[in-house]
């Protein structure tokens, strides 16, 4: 079966003034149907520039995007918006909490109103929406008057109303107590396991992967896959030596 997500070869330089820096080096990734990825990196290594080339907000300097077999990096920005509104969900961790007002399940609802539902049907759908992410409680409150992890939820909601394909979720737990990440860590994975949604994750702390069905590490640009890694090392032919790609060795030519 075909991914649901694939980047191959895909590199990003982002260049301020004089300075140039390799944000991404040649990464390739692959999200299947049901599957909970996570790409655990230090900050400021190129997880949020990552996620928005995986969704087609940001366009790569070489190598491709494919979702469900469209090359995303070759349609137009209008065609890449269209495509984030019927198949793919995307939540900013940071962004998800930052201060907001009006009713939470009007929020949920907006842009299922977009899509064309009627005001019924948006409700409805952002209500169930909430009930399964455990925020019915506060549907008719205020986005002003809800914790940072509250806000969370709801921004998990509004996501996943549109029922996506894919899941894209930036750092969203990096913030939380261990008890509310993982809660919303396993919420999560029975969206991976139950409806078959692929699931990509970012995470800072190795905490904020538990439950990910594979993990990979972004270091320097690079993209270090164990499960792959150890893959070929068991395809190799004998005599044949496929080192394991060790942190120290990202960025290196």
């Amino acid at each position: 079966m075909a991914p649901l997500l694939a980047l191959r070869n895909v590199s990003k330089t982002f260049t301020r003034g004089l300075r140039s820096t390799v944000v991404l080096d040649d990464v390739s990734l692959d999200v299947r149907r049901g599957d909970f990825v996570g790409v655990l990196a230090g900050r400021r290594q190129g997880k949020s520039t990552l996620l928005e080339i995986a969704v087609g907000m940001l366009l790569p300097d070489s190598g491709d995007v494919v979702i469900d077999g469209v090359a995303v990096n070759m349609m137009t920005k209008r065609d890449r918006d269209r495509l984030r509104r019927s198949g793919i969900g995307f939540v900013r961790g940071r962004a998800a909490a930052a201060v907001q007002t009006g009713r939470v399940l009007d929020h949920v609802a907006l842009p299922l109103l977009s899509d064309g539902a009627t005001l019924r049907q948006a409700r409805r759908a952002a209500a169930e929406t909430l009930a399964r992410v455990g925020a019915a409680d506060y549907a008719y409150a205020d986005l002003r008057h809800l914790s940072e992890s509250e806000q969370l939820r709801v921004a998990l909601a509004q996501a996943y109303a549109r029922s996506p394909r894919l899941l894209v979720v930036d750092e969203l737990t990096d913030t939380l107590d261990l008890e509310e990440r993982n809660t919303i860590l396993g919420l999560l994975q029975r969206f991976a396991q139950d409806d078959e949604v692929g699931v990509l994750i970012t995470a800072s702390d190795p905490n904020g992967t538990a439950g990910c069905n594979r993990v990979v590490y972004l270091s320097a640009g690079r993209l270090r896959d164990p499960e792959r890694d150890l893959a070929q090392r068991l395809d190799s032919p004998p005599g044949d030596v496929v080192p394991l790609r060790r942190d120290d060795d990202a960025g290196t030519a």
